[in-house]
C-alpha cells in the first residue's frame, strides 16, 4: 500500500511516524509527483489547485480538516480530478469539537461575567452582573459542533437558542429554523457563537444590519470562517457600541496584519485560529482505521457530499 502526505514539510516527518504506527506496512511518503503516480491513498491539507488536477490511481483522498470550503472554491475555479473523481473524506471530529466546545464556554463566561472589562480595570470598581434569565447565547449553525456548543453552554444554565436549515435533535434548546426565523433568532440572543458553513449562501452574513438587530448588550463570537463577517461593518459596529464585545478565532486573510483596525479595538479580542485544531495522533488513527476499512471493502463514515 501506498500513501503519499501533503502537509508544509516542516510538520510532514511528524505525521509520517505517527500514520506508520497504524499502517506499519504502509508506504508513506512526501508529496511528489512520482510518488502520486503509485499512490492508493492522499492525505492533504490545503494543496494548491496543480496538487489536485490528476486522479491519477488513488482510491481516496484525506483532508485534514474537518471543513472543506478551501476545496469547494479551488473546485468552483479550477480542474480537480483528484477532488472531483475520487471519494474524499473530512476528519470527523478528532478531537476538535471538545476544543471547539471549550472555547465557546470560555468566550461565552467572558463576556457574561464582563472578565472582558475587568481586565482592562486600572481601579476596584465592581460591575452590575448580568443574568443568565436575561442574557442568552445563540448559536449560529447547529451542525455537528454547534449543537455540541449548545447542549454545553445549556447545562452551564444559559438559555441557547439555534439557528440551522434543519431541526435537530437537541433538548432545553429553542430551535430556530430556516430563512424565515433569522430575524427572530438574532433579536433574541445576546451573543452569538457562529459556527456555520461558509457557502455563497452564509458568505457575509455577519453584518452591520445583523449586529444592529442583536439584544442588547451584544457580543460576537466567531469560531467559523472569516468569510462570514464584513470586517469593516465588525470595526464601525464595536466603535460605535453596536456590539459591547468580540472573540473572534478566524479572520477574511489570515494571519491578520499587524495594521488590521480589529487590533486597535480595545473591545475586540483576537487568537491567530486555534479554536479547533487538528490534533496528530487522534487524526492519523482515525485515518488509518478508514484505510483499513476500505481495504477490506467495509463501510467509511465522513464521506464529502460536494453537493450539500
Amino acid at each position: 500500500m501506498n500513501i503519499v502526505i501533503y502537509e508544509p514539510e516542516n510538520q510532514a516527518r511528524a505525521w509520517i511516524e505517527e500514520l506508520h504506527h497504524g499502517l506499519p506496512t504502509a508506504s508513506i511518503n512526501y508529496y511528489s509527483d512520482h510518488f502520486m503516480q503509485k499512490a492508493d491513498y492522499f492525505i492533504c491539507n490545503n494543496p494548491d489547485a496543480l496538487q489536485l488536477k490528476s486522479a491519477f490511481n488513488i482510491k481516496a483522498v484525506f483532508l485534514l480538516s474537518a471543513g472543506f470550503d478551501y476545496y469547494c472554491a479551488l473546485k468552483s475555479i479550477h480542474e480537480c480530478h483528484l477532488l472531483n473523481d475520487v471519494p474524499c473524506y473530512r476528519l470527523e471530529d478528532a478531537g476538535m469539537s471538545e476544543q471547539m466546545t471549550d472555547y465557546a464556554t470560555y468566550a461565552t463566561l467572558k463576556f457574561f461575567r464582563r472578565f472582558d472589562q475587568y481586565d482592562k480595570h486600572k481601579s476596584w470598581t465592581p460591575l452590575t452582573p448580568y443574568s443568565k434569565a436575561d442574557f442568552s447565547v445563540g448559536v449560529l449553525g447547529a451542525g455537528e459542533l454547534g449543537s455540541k456548543v449548545a447542549l454545553r453552554l445549556n447545562a452551564l444554565g444559559f438559555k441557547v437558542n439555534t439557528w440551522n436549515r434543519s431541526t435537530k435533535p437537541l433538548t432545553n434548546v429553542t430551535q430556530f429554523i430556516g430563512d424565515s426565523e433569522l430575524d427572530s433568532f438574532i433579536n433574541n440572543t445576546h451573543l452569538l457563537i457562529n459556527l456555520l458553513p461558509l457557502n455563497s449562501q452564509t458568505t457575509g452574513i455577519l453584518d452591520k444590519a445583523l449586529f444592529q438587530k442583536l439584544a442588547k448588550p451584544s457580543y460576537l463570537v466567531n469560531l467559523a470562517r472569516g468569510g462570514h463577517v464584513l470586517e469593516n461593518d465588525l470595526v464601525e459596529a464595536l466603535a460605535l457600541g453596536i456590539l459591547s464585545g468580540a472573540q473572534i478565532d478566524v479572520t477574511h486573510t489570515e494571519p491578520l496584519a499587524n495594521k488590521s483596525p480589529l487590533f486597535s479595538q480595545p473591545n475586540c479580542f483576537i487568537t491567530p485560529h486555534v479554536a479547533a485544531q487538528t490534533l496528530l495522533k487522534q487524526s492519523c488513527e482515525q485515518i488509518c482505521e478508514k484505510i483499513n476499512r476500505l481495504e477490506l471493502n467495509k463501510k467509511v463514515t465522513g464521506k464529502i457530499d460536494w453537493t450539500d
